[in-house]
């Protein structure tokens, strides 16, 4: 082993001295690129394998012999606009001749058409090849001469196959078809042929890489191409399957304990692959929690893996209006927030699930939620905290603010002075990478909510308005000026379509 490793140095240090002499060569400042570009060459490569603290030095044929290793590319040369080109019918051709290969038993009967294809066409081009044939003949001295017909199966289905759709002599030729379905054509039989290949080779390890299969598909075919394609793969033995893509849609439908989050390390400038199961679950100790989070992302936040950046919200009436609210901050202040690759996902009173998440990912989150001041009340079960205006409040019911602000328990002496810190927004978050923003005192009055505050500062629009805005009644108590905004929001706003009034009254008022 000493030597073994002695040796090694030695050859280390040669190469490293023979580029430090042709670099002696090459301009100062070229030679990050030159070693860029020629690194390769002062390199050997070695393949060991180590069993019990030894290596044992292999060949890579030894490796192609364990491992079959098939990829389907992205680029697949599916261009609809080229009638000249025709990708899916080339394919056919390769598939005819993998299952020609394999099973050739099944494709007598065209073997045989194709010789009487053959006797015939040599028939015919006698007569054709005639005086080539007698001036040959006369010229060489040789009298058994001929051109006969030699169809090869693989070539005729190749350049004279066609895939179409339609029926009879009512249909579409390949290139007039959309790019979704030529790529999902060509991909599935690409992968066809790569099973027949593994099937075929019959090697230990089987791997197939699929890169970006959503290209050119709308998402209803991107989930079916999920649904049913990549389910049937990962059923079959002794095959794994790895896909590749930038589809949220193909990632909704994955198992949580599937997906692999491929990151670029910053710092040590390496790509790193990210196992939620086994690095993100050991950080949840609410279990369900974690439960919650893996079939939420699934089903609805899936984007947020191709995020920049996120914004959590609590319902339609933020959702609705959030883009409005962006575009004309852009506007008025000359930026570019809305390109900056933002998901916007409702998660309601679950954004404390969603923390570890966000931190192993490391996307930057703002949540936009509501003080939810309460105050502790009598009733006819006893004393519980009941929803009150936010001078009034003694506590929030908002688990969210309490999570990420660190509340104390509500016995503990230090909860009022947080209290007071959360009315005055004097707290930061305890995560580095997330923020909450929620109502703060405006204009001499301390909103309890999203609704709450936007009455309270556009309460002369809407008076003004009040004849054309949905959503809204008891309009005649806009006139009452000893009414405050707490009440007079609970008054006028129907609570199942307060969304309906706060975006009508944004388009009309604010636009």
């Amino acid at each position: 082993m000493i030597r073994q490793r002695f040796l090694f140095c030695l050859s280390v240090l040669s190469i490293v001295k023979k580029l430090i002499a042709d670099l002696s060569e090459v301009d100062e400042k070229l030679r990050a690129k030159y070693i860029r570009k020629n690194l390769s060459a002062y390199l050997k490569k070695s393949y060991f394998s180590y069993d019990q603290g030894h290596r044992v030095e292999k060949k890579l044929t030894d490796i192609k012999g364990l491992i079959n290793l098939q990829i389907i590319h992205a680029k697949r040369n599916v261009a609809s606009s080229d009638s000249n080109r025709k990708p899916i019918s080339t394919i056919t051709g390769q598939y005819f001749h993998h299952v020609d290969k394999a099973n050739r038993l099944a494709f007598q009967d065209v073997e045989k058409s194709i010789a009487l294809i053959d006797e015939s066409l040599t028939a015919e081009y006698q007569p054709i090849f005639e005086p080539f044939l007698k001036e040959a003949k006369d010229v060489l001295d040789l009298n058994d001469l001929s051109v006969k017909s030699d169809i090869e199966t693989k070539v005729l289905l190749e350049n004279n196959s066609q895939v179409v759709y339609g029926e009879d002599n009512n249909n579409l030729p390949e290139n007039m078809n959309g790019l979704g379905i030529l790529n999902i054509l060509y991909l599935l039989l690409q992968i066809d042929l790569r099973e027949q290949d593994f099937k075929s080779e019959n090697k230990d390890i089987n791997l197939l890489f699929i890169e970006e299969p959503e290209a050119h598909t709308h998402p209803q075919m991107q989930y079916v191409f999920a649904d049913k394609t990549l389910k049937a793969l990962s059923e079959k033995g002794k095959l794994q399957t790895l896909v590749t893509t930038h589809s949220s849609h193909i990632v909704s439908r994955c198992e949580f304990e599937s997906i692999r989050f491929l990151q670029l390390d910053e710092v040590d400038k390496q790509v790193l692959a990210k196992n939620f199961m086994v690095e993100l679950s050991p950080k949840y100790s609410d279990t369900d929690d974690f439960k919650f989070l893996k079939q939420y992302i699934t089903l609805n936040a899936a984007e947020l893996f191709f995020a920049s950046k996120a914004i959590f919200i609590e319902g339609t009436t933020e959702r609705m209006l959030l883009p409005y609210f962006i575009d004309n901050y852009d506007i008025q202040n000359r930026t570019n927030i809305k390109a900056q690759n933002i998901s916007v996902l409702e998660v309601g009173a679950n954004a404390k699930a969603f923390e570890h998440f966000l931190s192993f990912i490391g996307i930057k989150t703002l949540i936009i939620t509501d003080i939810d001041t309460t105050k502790l009340t009598e009733g006819q079960k006893g004393h519980r905290y009941k929803a009150c205006k936010v001078d009034d409040g003694e506590n929030t019911s908002n688990a969210s603010l309490k999570h990420f602000l660190s509340a104390p328990n509500l016995e503990n002496k230090g909860f009022q002075e947080w209290f007071k810190k959360l009315k005055n927004g004097d707290i930061k978050t305890s995560a580095p990478l997330i923020n909450c923003c929620y109502q703060v005192r405006e204009k001499e009055y301390h909103a309890r909510s999203f609704e709450d505050a936007f009455i309270h500062i556009n309460k002369d629009k809407i008076n003004q308005k009040k004849g054309e805005l949905s959503g809204l009644v008891n309009k005649y108590k806009l006139g009452d000026g000893d009414v405050d905004s707490y009440v007079l929001t609970n008054e006028i706003i129907v609570k199942k379509i307060r969304f309906r009034f706060i975006y009508s009254l944004s388009r009309s008022c604010l636009g």
